[in-house]
C-alpha cells in the first residue's frame, strides 16, 4: 500500500488518515472542494448544523453528558454552534435597535426628572450593551457555571464540564428565541404585544429545567428550583459587574 506523508505533522502513513493526528490524506483545493465542505458543514446527516439543531432543542443535557463522557465525534460541536446562534441573534438586536428602543422609551417617560446630559449617557450605554451584546452573552457563561457547579457539587462535575454544561443551555435557548422572540422582536419592536416579553425568561427557565434534569439526572421540579437560583445568583453578579463597567464607561465618555 502507498505511503503518505501527512502534510499536517509529517508523519508516514498508510491509507486515507493520518495514525498520528487523524488528518485526511491532504490535496489542493479547489473551487469544487470548497463547495463540498460547505454542504457537508450544514448537512452531513450524523453532525451537521441542520441535524443538530433539533438535537440541541430536545436534549441539550444528554448531548452536554455524552461529551463529558467522551462520545462527541456524532455531533456539531456545541461552542462553535453556539457562536454562530450568538452571532445572529447580536446582528438581530443590533438591527432592531432594541435596547436603545428600550432606553428611550424609560428616558421619555421620566424625561422630566432626567437631565439632558443624563439622557445622552444612558442612550450611549444601551448602545455599547447593544454593540457587545455578544460578548456580554459569553462573559456570562462563566459565572453561570460557577453558580450550578456550586449548586449541583454534590453530582462530583467539575467546573470545566458545568462550562459545556452552560454552552449547551445558552445554545438551546437562544435557538428556541432566534426562531420565536427575535423575528416578532425585529418586525414589531416595542409594538409588539407585552406579553411577547415575558418569552426570554419563560424559554430559559423551561430551557434550565430541561437541561439540568437531563445531564445531572434529578427531577424536573429540582431542576427548575436551583435553575432559578443559579439565574438570580448570576444575575445580582451581572448588575454588580455591570454598575462597575458603566462607571468606568462614564467617566470615559467625560473624558
Amino acid at each position: 500500500m502507498e505511503q503518505h506523508s501527512c502534510k499536517n505533522c509529517e508523519n508516514l502513513f498508510e491509507g486515507r488518515f493520518c495514525n498520528v493526528c487523524g488528518q485526511k490524506t491532504a490535496h489542493r483545493l479547489d473551487v469544487s472542494h470548497i463547495w463540498h465542505e460547505v454542504i457537508h458543514l450544514f448537512t452531513h446527516a450524523d453532525k451537521g448544523i441542520f441535524a443538530f439543531i433539533p438535537k440541541i432543542i430536545t436534549q441539550p443535557g444528554i448531548i452536554a453528558l455524552d461529551y463529558v463522557e467522551g462520545k462527541r465525534k456524532k455531533y456539531f460541536n456545541p461552542l462553535q454552534y453556539l457562536v454562530i446562534i450568538i452571532g445572529i441573534v447580536t446582528f438581530l438586536i443590533a438591527r432592531s435597535h432594541f435596547i436603545e428602543q428600550v432606553m428611550s422609551t424609560i428616558t421619555t417617560m421620566n424625561s422630566t426628572n432626567v437631565p439632558a446630559s443624563a439622557v445622552k449617557q444612558q442612550l450611549k450605554i444601551a448602545q455599547f450593551f447593544q454593540r457587545y451584546f455578544n460578548i456580554i452573552m459569553f462573559l456570562l457563561i462563566p459565572i453561570l457555571s460557577f453558580f450550578s457547579w456550586l449548586f449541583f457539587r454534590k453530582k462530583k462535575f467539575n467546573y470545566a464540564e458545568h462550562i459545556l454544561l452552560q454552552v449547551t443551555l445558552q445554545a438551546q435557548s437562544n435557538t428556541i428565541l432566534l426562531f420565536t422572540f427575535y423575528p416578532l422582536l425585529f418586525i414589531f419592536g416595542l409594538h409588539a404585544p407585552k406579553i411577547l416579553f415575558a418569552l426570554p425568561l419563560t424559554t430559559l427557565m423551561i430551557c434550565m429545567m430541561i437541561t439540568y434534569s437531563q445531564f445531572l439526572k434529578i427531577p424536573w421540579w429540582i431542576a427548575l428550583l436551583k435553575g432559578l437560583l443559579i439565574f438570580i445568583c448570576t444575575n445580582i453578579c451581572q448588575l454588580i459587574i455591570s454598575a462597575i463597567v458603566i462607571f468606568f464607561y462614564v467617566i470615559l465618555i467625560k473624558k
